[in-house]
Parts: structure tokens; C-alpha cells; sequence
């Protein structure tokens, strides 16, 4: 593979990082995904099907909280607690920045933000205090040479609601009467209750397994993390 494009951003980042002001646009994101690029990951709605297919199959996503810094010549990734920073990727590298938003509240990814670090791989965030649209408009800007609009912060998107301040109430007893009793057992009798057994036994294998997926691709997006770090 091809690596001089690394060399590049090596050289890049040493003549602009240090001279680089701290200012610019903070956006606070949640980090999905990253894919290397292929053939069938070649566009930011690729990478987006990829996403909802590994979820749907119960695969998981490790997410991690972060913000986005859109700089004069960069974006760069900032760990979400202490500020530190984590990628640095030049805007001249930059394809494509997507967003894909839905207005349905119940959706999972619904303020999607997505751009491709040409030529190796793709990263896809979900965006909270701003909308993905506005996200991309700004950064088509800056890639424009243009400066970013200050944005006002807004309710994260997506984002789960507070706790509410009083305790939960006690959930509702419930005591069948002798006709769902006898409803039971003359409509299933003892085969009903095996098989109704056998299907919830047959839930709890699947809820393992997709727990066990989800174990597994955090460890890798960990260890890729720790990696990127180095």
C-alpha cells in the first residue's frame, strides 16, 4: 500500500500544528466508526449502510464521546474529558463530508456526520449540540478557505433526555384471576409452557451472542484507538 500520503501529513502537521491557533469551531460528537476505504466503501453512504447493517446484525457500535475542532487547515479530534488531542487530519486530505439527518426523534443515527480522508479511510460521528447539515456547510467552507460562521450551541441530537429528579414508581402487581389460569391450561397445557420455555431460552442464547459480538468490537475499536494514540 501506497504510505507516502502519510509522509505528507507528517510534514504537514510539523511545518502548521505548532503554528496552528487553538481557535475555531468546537463541535461535540460521538465517535461510530471508522472504515478503511475498498471498493465497497468508497462514499460516505457506503460507509453509512455498512453502519446500520452491523447494528441491525447485532454486531454493536462502540461509541466514544469527543469533540470536533474545525481549524484553518485541519480537523482535529479532541478526547470529550481533558481536551487532548487525538487525530489531526490535514483539509486538503478531506472528501466528501455527508451528513445524514432524519427528523424522527426515535431514529438512532439521525444527525449523522460523515467525511473520507482521502485515500485511506472513512470516519463517521454523530453530531449533538449542532446539526450534521450545518456541520458539513462549515466545513465546505473551510475547505473553500473561508471561515466557519460562530454556531450557536444547541440540545444534543439524539442524545438521551435528564433523569427525572423523583424516584421511579413501584411497578404494578399483578395477580391473574382463575380464568386467565384456566385459559392457560386448557389452551397449552404442559406442551405451551415447554415450548414458550424453550423460546425464551432461545432469546436469552441470542441476547448472549449479540453481547459477546459487542464485547469483541469494542476490544478491536479499543486497541485500534490505543493504537492511533502512539
Amino acid at each position: 500500500m501506497d504510505i507516502s500520503w502519510i509522509d505528507g501529513l507528517e510534514d504537514e502537521q510539523s511545518l502548521f500544528g505548532a503554528a496552528e491557533p487553538k481557535g475555531g469551531n468546537l463541535y461535540e460528537v460521538e465517535h461510530l466508526a471508522t472504515f478503511q476505504l475498498s471498493d465497497e466503501l468508497a462514499l460516505p453512504a457506503d460507509g453509512m449502510r455498512r453502519l446500520l447493517h452491523m447494528e441491525k446484525n447485532g454486531f454493536g457500535i462502540w461509541s466514544q464521546k469527543m469533540r470536533v475542532r474545525l481549524e484553518h487547515r485541519f480537523i482535529v479530534i479532541l478526547d470529550f474529558e481533558n481536551g487532548e488531542e487525538m487525530e489531526r487530519f490535514p483539509l486538503h486530505l478531506i472528501r466528501e463530508p455527508t451528513a445524514f439527518t432524519n427528523p424522527n426523534p426515535g431514529e438512532l443515527y439521525n444527525n449523522i456526520f460523515a467525511f473520507i480522508v482521502q485515500p485511506v479511510e472513512m470516519h463517521i460521528f454523530q453530531c449533538f449540540n449542532i446539526s450534521a447539515a450545518e456541520l458539513v456547510e462549515d466545513v465546505k467552507m473551510a475547505l473553500a478557505g473561508r471561515v466557519p460562521p460562530p454556531r450557536r450551541r444547541r440540545g444534543s441530537h439524539g442524545s438521551l433526555p435528564p433523569p427525572p429528579n423523583n424516584p421511579p414508581p413501584d411497578p404494578p402487581i399483578y395477580l391473574p384471576n382463575h380464568e386467565d389460569v384456566r385459559d392457560d391450561t386448557s389452551s397449552g397445557g404442559s406442551e405451551g409452557k415447554y415450548e414458550r420455555e424453550v423460546n425464551i431460552l432461545n432469546r436469552c442464547f441470542d441476547d448472549i451472542e449479540r453481547f459477546i459480538a459487542r464485547l469483541q468490537y469494542a476490544a478491536a475499536a479499543w486497541r485500534e484507538l490505543q493504537r492511533r494514540r502512539k
